[in-house]
């Protein structure tokens, strides 16, 4: 088999743009800076068509990337900051309509993830927490009727961070010295209505907001002692009927 493959660079304003061609069929479009890393937007193309879009800084994805199917329909979307995947994420059937949306967070899999039926109703979902492990999940037919419920509303994972901004997991009658806020992960499915509520040292902590699945806490642990942490909550359905129940208690001492 013989194969040619030729490689075109041209400059201008400092900018390199790269074409490299295989029979016509695949051609990779990219744009460098002055340090040769790869920089804004590079297109890849096969058959003619594009296949993947991406935006890179400095060499890294940084920015949406797109991936295509042979016709030119969407078939994922991911965005990525410093070459790590975060935020949301969006998978398509290749009629254009949405198969999942996911989130990500400092490249794992975190919060909630929808999985939809052809015909637009929901057919799963999970939410995974700080350390992607799945805990609360739902399944539906292609008529909307619930076939699995099952797991909780919030991880049981509770979690805070160090001076290092290093993920601490918060554990039952541990002790802990470098720790303040206080994470809860929460799962938030669209078809249900939530009630929380979070409860240290007997009170009632208010104002509470969760965005991305995360409600944050901050300065639960500020002062030295023993805290005692109590979690609890209902989901709600269409007709304002339970659903899920779920609490938790904990205690630890902050040294």
């Amino acid at each position: 088999m013989f194969v040619v493959l030729l490689l075109f660079v041209f400059y201008y304003e400092n900018i390199q743009i790269a074409y490299i061609r295989l029979f016509k069929i695949t051609k990779l479009v990219t744009h460098e800076n002055r340090n040769g890393k790869v920089e804004g937007e590079s297109v890849f193309y096969l058959n003619g068509n594009i296949s993947i879009k991406g935006r890179f800084k400095n060499g890294l994805k940084d920015g949406p990337v797109i991936r295509f199917y042979n016709d030119g329909v969407m078939e994922n979307k991911t965005n990525y900051v410093n070459d790590k995947r975060e935020g949301k994420e969006y998978e398509f059937y290749d009629n254009g309509k949405v198969k999942y949306i996911g989130f990500w967070k400092n490249d794992q899999r975190y919060g909630d993830l929808n999985y939809y039926y052809p015909n637009g109703r929901l057919n799963a979902f999970h939410t995974y927490d700080i350390l992607q492990q799945k805990f609360n999940i739902i399944r539906w037919d292609q008529f909307g009727k619930v076939l699995k419920l099952e797991g909780s509303m919030f991880s049981k994972n509770l979690y805070s961070t160090n001076k290092k901004d290093s993920i601490v997991i918060i554990k039952n009658n541990m002790v802990y010295k470098d720790i303040n806020d206080l994470y809860v992960t929460v799962s938030t499915p669209s078809a249900y209505n939530l009630q929380f509520y979070v409860n240290i040292n007997n009170i009632n902590v208010k104002m509470l907001t969760i965005k991305n699945n995360t409600l944050k806490i901050p300065n639960a642990f500020i002062s030295k002692g023993v805290y005692k942490i109590s979690i609890g909550g209902e989901l709600l359905d269409q007709d304002n009927k339970v659903a899920e129940t779920s609490y938790f208690n904990l205690n630890i001492i902050k040294q």
